[in-house]
């Protein structure tokens, strides 16, 4: 099999590369900038450089591939200007389909969110899964919600159906080989001993080794056009908190605030342009379901490793790379 991984640098791309190495698959790897990965220091991967908000001098990456593994969806990192990112991501998506015509290749593996199984309506009484579905403008002022919705209805658009397109949905993702930014900020914050309070809040975490299985599976056994919900464990944010808190030997949480905090955390950031509190995020915090992950575990022959074996890698990872 001949593989092209686009976000090839990142941490789900990254691990999605080197599960298709160990496969015994050839990889071929987007990046924008420094094509430079820890995660695939030494590793037999063609690295080829290249954005995607144009298709100019992209064409022959796409060629002689058998399976494209889009893990560079647009991310949105603020909630300014929702509609232009809106544009921007759709457009991003249009390009990757366009260059896989171009280069003849059909089979699409495609890392969305779960945020797209969020839904502001539900009761939260049953567990969220592939059935439940966000829809466009439920959370108007969330880039994140509002771009990760859009890109999919993109690739499941019937026109697309001569395609094999299969979405991959994973929750909060951990493990080792990630870096200080976005979940990695978090996660290092909870072992720093930062987590000193918590929110009344269910979070699902899944180990970024299980969703590189996933995407790498689904080639054989998913089904064009479906989505999977890749979700390991449901948990109370306090727990997530403590069991880090407690791996990484610093204190945990000490008392619980109130939800209306949030409230204010994304009126700051709606109101003052230089503050940056993950309101994307935030404002779906009180929505977030207990999910389930029946359909990866049957359709996709997963099993998802436990939360302590994530938690611990981690932390072992962000050590040797100095992090902590």
């Amino acid at each position: 099999m001949r593989a092209l991984v686009l976000g090839g640098t990142g941490f789900i791309g990254g691990h999605i590369a080197r599960t298709a190495i160990d496969s015994g698959w050839s990889v071929r790897a987007l990046c924008r900038n420094l094509c430079t990965s820890e995660l695939l220091a030494g590793a037999p991967v063609e690295w080829v450089q290249g954005d995607l908000d144009s298709v100019e001098g992209l064409e022959n990456v796409f060629k002689d591939i058998d399976v494209v593994f889009h893990a560079a969806g647009y991310y949105p990192h603020d909630s300014q200007q929702v509609q232009a990112q809106v544009a921007r991501s759709m457009q991003q998506t249009n390009n990757v389909l366009m260059l896989m015509r171009m280069g003849g290749v059909k089979h699409l593996v495609y890392t969305s969110s779960f945020t797209t199984m969020v839904s502001t309506t539900d009761s939260g009484e049953d567990l969220a899964d592939e059935g439940t579905h966000y829809q466009p403008g439920e959370l108007p002022l969330s880039a994140y919600y509002e771009c990760k919705i859009a890109m999919e209805q993109v690739l499941l658009n019937p026109e697309h159906r001569d395609m094999d397109i299969a979405i991959m949905n994973p929750t909060l993702v951990l493990g080792p080989g990630g870096n200080n930014k976005g979940t990695g900020s978090v996660f290092l914050a909870l072992a720093r001993g930062w987590g000193l309070a918590w929110l009344d809040a269910i979070v699902n975490v899944v180990d970024v080794r299980d969703v590189a299985q996933a995407h790498v599976q689904a080639v054989s056994r998913g089904s064009s056009g479906e989505r999977y919900l890749l979700g390991g464990h449901n948990l109370e944010l306090r727990q997530l908190i403590e069991n880090v808190a407690s791996a990484s030997g610093v204190a945990g949480p000490r008392f619980k605030l109130p939800m209306g905090v949030v409230d204010f955390l994304v009126w700051m950031e709606d109101h003052i342009p230089w503050v940056n509190v993950y309101a994307n995020h935030l404002r779906a915090l009180k929505f977030g379901p207990r999910f389930s992950n029946q359909k990866a575990r049957e359709h996709l022959n997963l099993d998802f490793r436990p939360l302590e074996d994530t938690i611990t890698h981690t932390l072992e990872s962000y050590r040797s790379q100095g992090y902590l």
